[in-house]
Parts: structure tokens; C-alpha cells; sequence
């Protein structure tokens, strides 16, 4: 897959390491580093009864930020317990996207979640996300291989007290998940129709 790189980047991880990366794996769970199908990866296993949690500080986010990403999730269930997910927290808002079997999801208030496509998730293929988050309208607008696929999507009722800058990446706990993460950038500004990514 190609990986892209947002412009205007704060935060770069090529996933060959977990310095900064905070763990709290409960039960079977477990995050590590692994080599996998050639790429060096953080992997979240949820095992048969346990999680995983890795949260990092990158600093702080400002009123619009992309996040690029590349995943590829094993095995995932449906429902907000049986996902690899991704949370981006501002110091007020969650930004919280789930990879389930029935599709993407972004979450809400308690265990609520909004569906944000059907059929985006592909078992057991690289795939590379753009997040195009406006955090004073807390809307993201999402990218799959370079593909828009959606707009306005609402996360406004998903308040959160975590410090600004937190990224904090999952695998929760029903159903052995298994979700793979082979780099993640951050940066200011997105837009595919200037030269404002890279891929190679």
C-alpha cells in the first residue's frame, strides 16, 4: 500500500518503536511490536478474555487536524466491544474510530456509536486512512485509499476530560481482535487536490 504523509505534519511513527507508547493490556490481551507481512507494525491482540491499550501524548492538537493511517485488522466482531479502534482526544472532545466486521464507526456519548460505512473494512487487507478532523465543528471527514467516502460525520457528543494531544489505540476484549497499525502521521492541512501528501 502507499503510505501517505499529511503536510504541515506535528507527529511521524513508523511503528518500530514503543518508546513514548504507555501500556495497560489487561488480561490475554497484548500490544506489541511485530514483523509482519515485511512491515514493522504495533499489534493489538485481545486474546480470549482481555484487551489491550496503548496511549501516547504527541503534544497538543489544534482547531483542524489530519491523521493518516495504515491498518489491517485479523480478526474484529461487531458492536463497540469487539473492535480495534483508534481514539484522537482534544482536552474536550473524543474523536473514536472503530474497525468492526459490519463496517467503520466513530463513537458517541456511552457506548452509542454512529456507522460510517457498511463494507469499508476489508478482513486481513492493508488499508490506508485519512481522518480529516474539525475540532471546532467536532466533524471528521474520512478517506480510504485516497477515496473519499465520507462528510460531517458528528462526534460532538463524545465529551472527554483526556489531555489534548492523547492517542490511545485498542483492541477490545469479546472474540480474540487482532488489528495491526504499520505507521500513523498527524499533520495541520489535507487536501488531495494540491500537493499537500506524499505517497511513495
Amino acid at each position: 500500500m502507499a503510505k501517505v504523509i499529511v503536510r504541515g505534519s506535528i507527529y511521524s511513527d513508523d511503528m518500530t518503536s514503543l518508546t513514548g507508547w504507555a501500556g495497560a493490556d489487561v488480561g490475554t490481551g497484548v500490544s506489541d511490536l511485530i514483523t509482519f507481512q515485511g512491515k514493522t507494525c504495533q499489534r493489538h491482540s485481545a486474546g480470549a478474555s482481555g484487551y489491550t491499550v496503548r496511549t501516547k501524548d504527541i503534544g497538543s492538537f489544534g482547531a483542524q487536524n489530519c491523521y493518516s493511517l495504515c491498518t489491517y485488522v485479523h480478526n474484529v466482531g461487531a458492536g463497540v466491544y469487539n473492535r480495534f479502534g483508534i481514539t484522537f482526544s482534544n482536552g474536550s472532545y473524543d474523536a473514536s474510530f472503530g474497525w468492526q466486521s459490519n463496517g467503520l464507526f466513530i463513537r458517541n456519548a456511552g457506548t452509542n456509536e454512529t456507522q460510517i460505512g457498511s463494507s469499508l473494512v476489508v478482513v486481513d487487507t492493508w488499508q490506508d486512512w485519512v481522518f480529516d478532523i474539525n475540532w471546532t465543528g467536532k466533524t471528521a471527514v474520512v478517506y480510504l485509499n485516497g477515496q473519499l467516502n465520507a462528510t460531517g460525520v458528528d462526534f460532538s457528543a463524545r465529551g472527554s476530560a483526556t489531555a489534548n494531544g492523547t492517542v490511545e489505540i485498542v483492541a477490545l476484549q469479546d472474540g480474540n481482535i487482532v488489528g495491526y497499525i504499520d505507521y500513523l502521521n498527524i499533520g495541520t492541512s489535507f487536501n488531495f487536490s494540491v500537493p499537500a501528501i506524499i505517497i511513495y
